[in-house]
């Protein structure tokens, strides 16, 4: 889908454009680039999966939550500072060092583990390394498409990017199992750092061919020889002023906050309280993948599908009459087929929110907004879980489940009144010049509910 530049006025007649130049990444890099991500995506689930298996067969269930507490908390707490990283080092350049780090990282675990064994101790301190090294991977690596590829090409990449992200889960789990079966921790754990490596080797192999790899040299005046805090100030003041970034990032975290207590939380409830067992909680899962990356597969051969506003309204009612369906289904066929259109509308959301806000930030400020995307959905995901918990203990599953389908239908109007307003793309705002706001942006700028969770940020940032 081509979308067109939002028409913006100034007060200075000295605005311009930066000239692209080249034309991005050819097909046969696309492809390299692609598949070296989908290869180290699966890396991580076979990772992800052996840590798991190590952890609670040697420490207990909760051994594994102190664990996966160690890496998600440097996670949630940096990523936004992983972001303002990104854009005064360049994301291409901060991806390629992540990769790099943690493939060092796990070839050194590997020899310890080889030595001394899988201890605890070192355990809690590769999941915090790894914690802090995906707050800066994040928002770095979710920068690239906007670096790669026209911005006609952003929905489609991104699809396949999601496509790919589908796929690596179906195929990394399960060879992760295998391999700890039959080797142990370490050969996993290597497989992943080879796949980090082959990551970073097909991102330099792409470096000359970026539309940009050093930082834009649009970044504004404000953020020029100060801080990393201070990049982050100036980035969470230049999102709240912008309805047309504030309304996508707050619609993305209800999507999240809606969805993701449901699948990690709702679905094993519902298995288990209707008595369908292991099997049939695999069965609900399938469905959702296969919603999922339908979605996906039909967005990256079909971009022009992924217009916004269509895809709130349609992901809201989706996902609303799925949750409902699945709270009122007492039958395994019925609830499968509610979780495959469940996944549909979150692939949906998936193909299209994150191209609008990469086609809608200037390259000076696109890793610190990925970041509070990625903030405002991986970082906060534990709070939905348990608040999806806590609904199911002290109520019912109907309760939550409806509770989260209001949710959804919160998150789609706020999505769609975004798509309402006018922001400017990649032109940075020329020295000395004060940006007209369109009627109807003002509008939509006095209501300032959305952008109290970016005020709230940036004073606590201070």
């Amino acid at each position: 889908m081509t979308m067109s530049r939002p028409r913006r006025l100034w007060h200075s007649s000295t605005a311009s454009r930066s000239v692209e130049p080249t034309a991005g990444l050819s097909r046969n890099r696309q492809i390299l680039w692609l598949t070296a991500e989908g290869l180290s995506i699966a890396g991580d689930h076979v990772f992800y999966l052996a840590l798991g298996w190590i952890a609670v067969s040697r420490y207990g269930p909760s051994g594994l939550g102190w664990i996966l507490a160690a890496g998600a908390l440097p996670r949630g707490i940096l990523m936004l500072i992983g972001g303002a990283f990104a854009d005064r080092v360049g994301p291409l350049r901060l991806t390629i060092l992540s990769d790099i780090s943690r493939a060092a990282t796990l070839a050194t675990l590997c020899a310890l583990i080889w030595a001394n064994g899988p201890s605890f101790p070192l355990l809690i301190v590769l999941a915090v390394i790894f914690g802090l090294a995906d707050a800066i991977y994040y928002p770095a690596s979710g920068s690239l498409p906007s670096l790669f590829v026209p911005s006609d090409q952003v929905v489609r990449i991104q699809n396949v990017r999601n496509l790919l992200n589908r796929l690596a889960l179906v195929t990394g789990a399960p060879l992760g199992g295998v391999l700890v079966a039959w080797a142990g921790p370490t050969l996993p754990f290597l497989l992943d750092a080879a796949t980090f490596l082959l990551c970073a080797i097909a991102l330099l192999a792409c470096r000359s061919h970026a539309l940009r790899v050093a930082p834009s040299v649009d970044k504004h005046v404000e953020s020029r020889g100060s801080g990393v805090l201070a990049d982050l100030r100036s980035g969470l003041s230049y999102v709240r002023r912008r309805p047309a970034l504030v309304m996508p990032l707050v619609a993305a975290g209800l999507f999240e906050f809606a969805t993701g207590g449901v699948i990690n939380v709702g679905l094993p409830s519902i298995a288990s309280a209707r008595t369908w067992g292991s099997s049939g909680l695999g069965m609900l899962e399938a469905g959702l993948g296969a919603g999922a990356c339908t979605v996906a597969l039909t967005l990256s051969l079909v971009p022009g599908l992924a217009e916004p506003k269509r895809i709130y309204i349609a992901a809201g009612v989706t996902i609303a009459s799925a949750l409902l369906t699945l709270a009122g289904a007492t039958g395994l066929a019925l609830a499968i087929a509610a979780t495959a259109v469940l996944g549909c509308g979150a692939g949906a959301i998936a193909g299209a929110v994150l191209p609008q806000l990469q086609n809608n930030t200037p390259a000076s400020h696109i890793g610190r907004v990925m970041s509070m995307f990625y903030f405002l959905t991986a970082g906060l995901a534990p709070i939905s879980l348990a608040a999806m918990a806590a609904l199911i203990d002290t109520t019912t599953i109907v309760t939550g489940l409806t509770a989260a389908a209001v949710t959804a239908a919160c998150a789609a109007a706020t999505g769609y009144l975004g798509t309402r307003a006018a922001n400017p793309t990649t032109d940075a705002v020329p020295e000395g010049a004060t940006a007209v706001q369109p009627a109807h942006e003002q509008r939509l700028a006095a209501s300032d509910t959305p952008k109290c969770v970016f005020l709230i940020c940036e004073l606590v940032s201070r």
